[in-house]
């Protein structure tokens, strides 16, 4: 039987190695970036999961430049974002074919800058080293968060 943190890293090895041509070595701890850009996509169903995608901008222009064959002063802004986006969606929606059951997968979401510490903690987080930098995914359970009030009983 696998574990979330296997599959998860074997989806993640296949998507960016079969896709892009990129090794991924399992890296010991998560790595913050200094610029990260965060894509992040939703299983809704019977397992309600969001999965974020976190890489520094370098990384993001590095995927983006082989996603797309061109060198980067080609790139515009939205095709790294949507570089990010579709590493997130190639994820989520194996994460999703694995999970079984009914679900629907949303759009991915790209965000720039900080990143957000969730209420919902994390159920798997995993870092690979990409090509000299961090690529991060982690999942998180989308039930409701406890209330405050149910907490503070």
């Amino acid at each position: 039987m696998y574990t979330h943190l296997q599959i998860l890293e074997q989806i993640t090895v296949d998507v960016c190695q079969s896709m892009l041509g990129i090794p991924l070595t399992p890296a010991d701890q998560m790595i913050r970036p200094e610029n990260p850009l965060v894509a992040s996509v939703e299983i809704r169903g019977d397992h309600s999961t969001s999965v974020d995608v976190i890489a520094d901008v370098r990384l993001a222009e590095s995927i983006a430049e082989l996603m797309f064959g061109t060198e980067l002063e080609m790139l515009t802004r939205a095709e790294v974002r949507d570089a990010m986006g579709e590493i997130a969606n190639m994820i989520g929606g194996n994460l999703k074919g694995v999970l079984g059951g009914e679900a629907d997968l949303s759009i991915p979401i790209v965000r720039e800058g900080t990143v957000e510490v969730p209420l919902n903690p994390a159920v798997s987080s995993l870092t690979f080293d990409c090509v000299g930098n961090p690529l991060t995914v982690v999942l998180r359970d989308l039930a409701e968060p406890p209330s405050l009030a149910t907490m503070s009983s």
